[in-house]
């Protein structure tokens, strides 16, 4: 019989982002004899108003605008994907990401427009670039904005900019889905009754499409947020 467990893991780019292709295929090994064949690369650049303070792959788009500062770790994306290929690891791809979400940039037609603009930009180059190379490795998308279980009207602009690359990536390639993982806050104290209503009306506003992965995160079963309280 089967049980239920685990078949898919995630790594952020601090964590990995030196590694060499033989590190990876060591890391793919061990998953894969816990039964994983899912990995998620959490993001592999920072946004922050529009300028790269970080990059995980070698780019050619002359229209990105880079920090002073910069961090480059041109070999991560790579490495991940041609270890992933020999292995038979399927790999969802974050790409961007910005702290001014968490401030609710997100509520800025501007700040939206540009974030998505160079969402879509990574993601034109990356797969022109390694689609076809690491055809079975490249398996999909990950949302990498983190929703939660906000019923202040957030969901409206959650699901402008969640469909402005939706519409992108189905142009792109519409067989690749979008794996998104919100997350569920105690401390907003919401309901499930609540949590409910904004997540249908984010999906009555969002490009969400046949295919496509919904898959809630932490904090579940947290000290702060019990499992009853789903």
């Amino acid at each position: 019989m089967n049980k239920p467990h685990f078949i898919g893991s995630f790594v952020q780019p601090a964590l990995v982002d030196k590694w060499s292709e033989k590190d990876w295929e060591r890391h793919y090994d061990l998953l894969l004899e816990a039964g994983i064949d899912i990995m998620i690369l959490q993001w592999i650049a920072e946004t922050p108003n529009g300028k790269f303070t970080y990059i995980g792959y070698e780019s050619e788009n002359t229209s990105f605008e880079y920090a002073d500062n910069c961090r480059k770790a041109e070999g991560y994306l790579k490495n991940a994907l041609e270890a992933a290929q020999k292995k038979g690891v399927k790999v969802f791809i974050g790409l961007n990401f910005a702290d001014e979400w968490w401030g609710g940039g997100f509520r800025n037609a501007e700040w939206i427009k540009k974030q998505t603009d160079i969402n879509n930009a990574m993601a034109k180059e990356i797969y022109d670039r390694y689609k076809t190379e690491y055809p079975d490795a490249f398996y999909g998308w990950y949302w990498v904005w983190e929703m939660y279980n906000d019923t202040n009207g957030d969901e409206v602009y959650w699901a402008d900019m969640m469909t402005r690359s939706l519409e992108f990536f189905t142009r792109l390639d519409k067989s690749l889905p979008v794996l998104m993982s919100p997350f569920i806050s105690g401390y907003l104290d919401k309901t499930p009754e609540e949590t409910g209503k904004m997540w249908r009306s984010f999906f009555e506003k969002c490009a969400f499409r046949p295919g496509d992965i919904f898959c809630s995160q932490d904090s579940v079963g947290a000290s702060q947020f019990p499992i009853e309280k789903i």
